[in-house]
């Protein structure tokens, strides 16, 4: 990963409840002549091709939040479902019966 993306994923990851355009970045990352406004843009578009940025609504960049993974045994039933943590991830997952996780 290049430096600059480094960089503006360290920002984001320090503000994370924050977002910002790409001219808040530039003036945050003190990039703010002409010539490193364009690979600021560049870093930025690889970063969401790459999943780790998204694009709100307003046009400005945010980190997209990690997903935590659950593994576990699923139990279904007419009435709930439930997952039971377990210590070794399935290798199948199916809706239609009960998949159990062997350790």
């Amino acid at each position: 990963m290049t430096d600059l993306k480094t960089q503006i994923l360290d920002h984001l990851t320090e503000n994370a409840a924050l977002s910002f355009s790409a001219e808040k970045l530039a003036r945050v990352l003190s990039m703010t002549s002409a010539d490193e406004f364009t690979p600021l843009v560049q870093a930025l578009v690889q970063l969401e091709r790459e999943g780790k940025v998204e694009v709100t609504d307003d046009g400005e960049f945010k980190l997209v939040p990690q997903v935590k993974e659950f593994t576990g045994v699923f139990h279904r039933n007419p009435k709930a479902l439930a997952l039971f943590p377990m210590t070794r991830k399935c290798q199948i997952f199916s809706l239609t019966r009960t998949t159990r996780c062997t350790p």
